[in-house]
């Protein structure tokens, strides 16, 4: 069995609804956070956590996936 941490489960959520906007994939903070019923403080750390191993591009409260993740998919 694969055990996820909240953290994780989280930045898969966070992905998943960038991979599903349009223009380009760039959401705020707060757009995601109601996107996805998680508050916006968690998508901030998941978002600075994610451009970290740079799966996405984050510039303060705003993310869109970086062109290597976008080619994956």
């Amino acid at each position: 069995m694969l055990r996820l941490s909240k953290l994780t489960d989280y930045a898969v959520v966070v992905l998943t609804r960038l991979e599903e906007a349009e223009d380009g994939g760039v959401l705020t903070a707060p757009v995601l956070a109601a996107a996805t019923g998680l508050g916006e403080p968690t998508v901030s750390r998941v978002l600075k956590t994610l451009a970290h191993a740079g799966l996405v591009e984050a510039a303060g409260a705003v993310g869109r996936l970086t062109a290597w993740f976008r080619a994956l998919s």
